[in-house]
């Protein structure tokens, strides 16, 4: 940083409504700054960010006067001459510019906190929640791009000297960070707009990472696969590094038993072999409980500490969450905006729900990166029935990165490899489900927070039985 940021001093956030700028704000809050900030809209974290006390502009971009500070995601030009940028002809009262993960950065070491960075290509915001509680006996702080329980908006800075902090990958922007120990979930093809296609890109700067890092850096967990690729690339970690996976890896995974409500895993290490239990469903829950203990253990924690804290464990807003139930109808959300999460998503639904056929209602379509229509149809297969909604503004025709018919393309191929599909033009299209004790049913809406507001009215839709309505063909419930 440029600039010491002392105790009061004004710190304008833009976008602070943001997923990612929220919870920075909420730590500035915390630290006991003077927080301002603006947003093309309002929304729940303004709202809750404006009830702790900041100052927040709604529907336009504007610096106030005496801004010692700006901070914006790392997706947005903090260059002179920009919309957000300080008054060029003004030099003098140019406040320093921060992209949100420097700011977190310089708040946690303010606070002399040790980081924990939680990095990968998906799942970050869930594993750094588990990882959160399982350091809760120590009373860490925490940042996480996502609407957490407990939280200010996803963030805490609390007294004890750990932090967590989800480290966004996107535009390289947690090469700002210091962490001490550093966590690797996975590593695949996302971002292609930053990092190109593959994973090279992505392999490269998480290498980078390590690097930069190498100072305070003491551990570096990551999962075998993660590993595997970065050997693949040339890239493999010499240092301090601990693999957590199948045969050959320092702490071999396994999962034990697999409940409705939980998970019981073990690790077994060269010192013997340890039971653990999450209160989480899904393979990918397991493994990001797995990182957390073992990085539980380099700090210095108990197992009995580490048992306590995973018994806390749950997961983010928008994370499999049940937005409603009834006697033969549960309704589920999430974000799930890669075919890996969705594909970890039905996994962890069928453990829930191991009897009842899964109708997922999916939104994958994104504006910067086309996606992968075959990997995309190869999840969604594994549901039992798959509504596709419209590309709509994700399409060329508006500037996005989807061809306009991608939704029927992906319904043909999801039927060509033996799955039940259908496209829809509205929310109105899909099938109000014939409520029954005798056969219930899951539905789950998954895709970006963009796609909210239509979700939203799926799930008032699927709260009204009709006793008119029939179950989708092809939704008979897997053995």
């Amino acid at each position: 940083m440029r600039t010491r940021l002392n105790p009061g001093a004004k710190i304008h956030f833009s976008g602070i409504g943001g997923k990612g700028i929220a919870p920075a704000a909420s730590l500035a809050l915390q630290a006991g700054y003077d927080v301002t900030g603006d947003d093309l809209i309002e929304n729940h974290r303004t709202a809750a960010l404006r009830a702790a006390g900041a100052t927040i502009m709604a529907g336009r971009n504007e610096i106030p006067d005496g801004v010692e500070a700006v901070v914006a995601s790392s997706s947005i030009d903090l260059t002179p001459g920009t919309a957000i940028a300080a008054d060029p002809a003004a030099p003098a009262r140019r406040p320093v510019t921060l992209q949100r993960l420097e700011f977190v950065q310089h708040v946690f070491a303010r606070h002399g906190k040790d980081q924990i960075a939680v990095a990968g290509s998906v799942g970050k915001s869930s594993a750094a929640a588990i990882t959160t509680s399982v350091f809760a006996p120590t009373d860490p702080s925490c940042y996480i791009g996502a609407d957490v329980d407990t939280t200010l908006c996803g963030a805490t800075l609390a007294a004890g000297p750990w932090a967590v902090t989800e480290a966004c990958e996107y535009r390289d922007a947690y090469l700002a960070l210091a962490p001490k120990i550093a966590l690797i979930l996975n590593l695949t093809t996302n971002h292609e707009d930053h990092f190109g296609d593959g994973t090279a890109g992505f392999a490269q700067s998480l290498r980078t990472l390590i690097d930069v890092s190498a100072g305070p850096l003491e551990h570096v967990v990551t999962t075998s696969e993660a590993a595997f690729v970065l050997n693949q690339h040339g890239l493999g970690i010499d240092r301090a590094a601990h693999t957590i996976g199948q045969d050959g890896a320092d702490w071999q995974l396994s999962i034990d038993h697999a409940t409705p409500d939980s998970t019981r895993f073990s690790l077994r290490h060269a010192q013997g072999r340890d039971t653990f239990e999450v209160p989480l469903t899904g393979p990918h829950s397991a493994t990001a409980a797995a990182l957390a203990v073992v990085a539980a253990r380099y700090a210095g924690l108990s197992d009995a500490d580490i048992r306590a804290g995973l018994a806390l464990a749950r997961l983010p807003q928008r994370r499999m969450s049940l937005v409603h139930t009834a006697p033969g109808l549960s309704v589920y959300d999430d974000n799930a905006r890669l075919p890996v999460q969705l594909t970890s998503l039905l996994a962890a639904l069928r453990q829930c729900h191991p009897r009842q056929p899964i109708i997922a209602v999916i939104s994958p379509w994104g504006r910067r990166n086309r996606r992968d229509l075959a990997q995309w149809a190869a999840a969604a297969a594994q549901a039992d029935f798959v509504y596709v909604l419209p590309v709509g503004d994700a399409s060329t025709a508006h500037g996005g990165a989807e061809y306009p018919a991608s939704a029927v393309d992906l319904v043909d191929l999801i039927h060509h490899i033996g799955g039940s599909a259908q496209a829809v033009n509205s929310p109105g299209e899909i099938a109000a489900p014939g409520v029954s004790e005798a056969a219930p049913q899951v539905y789950v809406t998954a895709g970006y927070d963009t796609s909210q507001p239509v979700f939203a009215e799926i799930h008032r839709n699927l709260q009204v039985s009709d006793a008119d309505s029939c179950v989708p063909c092809g939704t008979a419930a897997r053995s």
